[in-house]
């Protein structure tokens, strides 16, 4: 029983969509997987898993300035995957949530007419933008799409 807990806490199975992260006494040492990762048991090393896949990042208030000044809040749904496990791992906590204030954030510089009568630019132009920030933390943003206005 012993011995199976063990080599339970030692080799990994990981599957093409993801990766592991793996520190040794809290020191990152690699970027491992897919497939068979062997690792020492706990506390010498540990391991995070990382997945691959893109995932949607909801963002129910992004404030845009109308013409009169007034605010509007816009929905936004953000799809975004991670290409560089390491940094994402290392230099965010959470890559969704960061997204998701990078989002409200340059949400600020937008105008409400270029949400209604240049959507598909604004979409990709807030996409853009979001890449750039995105790719510090080792993620992409492949679509932004303009939810709901209201």
């Amino acid at each position: 029983m012993f011995v199976a807990l063990v080599l339970r806490s030692v080799v990994h199975i990981v599957p093409e969509y993801q990766r592991l992260a793996v520190f040794s006494l809290g020191r990152f040492e690699k970027i491992a997987g897919p497939g068979v990762v062997l690792a020492l048991p706990p506390p010498m090393q540990s391991v995070v898993a990382i997945d691959l896949r893109e995932s949607a990042v909801e963002v129910p208030r992004v404030k845009v300035t109308r013409g009169d000044g007034a605010s509007v809040s816009v929905a936004v749904r953000i799809s975004q995957r991670i290409v560089d496990p390491e940094a994402a791992v290392l230099k965010t906590a959470n890559p969704a949530t960061a997204l998701r204030q990078a989002a409200e954030d340059a949400g600020a510089y937008l105008q409400f007419d270029d949400f209604v009568f240049r959507r598909a630019e604004t979409e990709e132009d807030l996409r853009e933008t979001l890449n750039v920030i995105a790719a510090q933390w080792g993620a992409e943003v492949t679509k932004v799409a303009i939810r709901e206005i209201g």
